[in-house]
């Protein structure tokens, strides 16, 4: 398990470069207009002509512009038929589940957002339940395996060279009128986690976005048995996590190119029970997201 002493020697001995932190400086400033309120999950932009701007969320933007309708209801009560109970039990049921997994899977992010923060040797900057409750003695402290496999990753990257985390939690905004795009459309997100590389052809410095994820599964066996797929233009995808997640994370990359950035990949960071993760690649899909959104 590696210390704050470990993560102090190596940024001592590879320390985070001036163009790596000009990133983070850089990302910081252009987008400290955007606020976002954890109840309701609500984001505000707040323009210097004194308007403030509600914005749409980039999770809810690919729900409802991609994602085919789902009837909720009749699924509910026939499954409470085939079960043999009252849809308002199942609806309990499915609710209690839904808490729960969403709860450990904050508390997982938390430590993944803690985790970056460690790494870059600002343990001060940890969310604050975190660094109360597992920020002991110089150590970060994983509980679950979720957790465990977070830590993984950083074990895994301290023996890695020329990969340097930017920040965490870094947000973004599209604003109609007002990008290099022609999108119409006024949304904004967080994504999890950033990382930045040299390319040692051209020394230029290029991005990689990069989202945790905690779900039991990245697939619906379902919808691809049944080929369900995603609204046009994305119809060649099937409804199921990973396709919408590839929205999610293209969207972002069109939020951080008019920085001037190239942003060479998007991958899923899937953490698993098994107190491990896997690294996906999801491709770049900004095209279809413009052409979808000039019309």
């Amino acid at each position: 398990m590696l210390n704050i002493e470990d993560i102090r020697k190596r940024l001592k001995e590879h320390p985070i470069p001036e163009e790596v932190k000009e990133i983070r400086r850089k990302i910081t400033e252009t987008f400290s207009d955007l606020e976002f309120i954890e109840e309701g999950h609500k984001y505000y932009l707040h323009k210097t002509n004194g308007e403030t701007k509600e914005m749409t969320s980039v999770t809810t933007f690919c729900h409802q512009e991609f994602q085919p309708f789902v009837d909720w209801d009749t699924i509910l009560i026939n499954k409470a038929e085939r079960l043999g109970i009252s849809p308002d039990t199942l609806k309990r049921e499915w609710k209690e589940k839904n808490i729960t997994s969403t709860s450990n899977g904050t508390l997982t992010h938390l430590f993944a957002e803690a985790y970056m923060y460690f790494f870059l040797g600002e343990p001060e900057n940890m969310p604050e339940v975190i660094r109360k409750m597992q920020y002991e003695d110089g150590f970060l402290i994983p509980y679950g395996n979720k957790q465990k496999a977070v830590a993984k990753y950083y074990e895994d990257l301290f023996q890695t060279k020329g990969l340097y985390p930017v920040m965490p939690e870094a947000q973004i905004y599209i604003e109609s009128g007002n990008n290099p795009y022609g999108m119409n459309v006024n949304i904004s997100g967080t994504f999890d986690a950033l990382f930045a590389f040299q390319d040692k052809k051209t020394d230029e410095w290029k991005l990689s976005i990069r989202d945790w994820k905690t779900n039991k599964s990245l697939n619906n066996d379902y919808n691809q048995s049944n080929a369900i797929t995603l609204l046009p233009p994305f119809n060649d995808l099937i409804d199921e996590p990973t396709s919408l997640y590839t929205l999610q994370l293209s969207t972002y990359q069109l939020g951080l190119q008019p920085l001037g950035y190239k942003i060479t990949d998007r991958k899923l960071l899937w953490l698993t029970e098994e107190a491990d993760y896997y690294k996906i690649d999801v491709p770049d899909v900004t095209d279809r997201i413009i052409s979808h959104c000039k019309n």
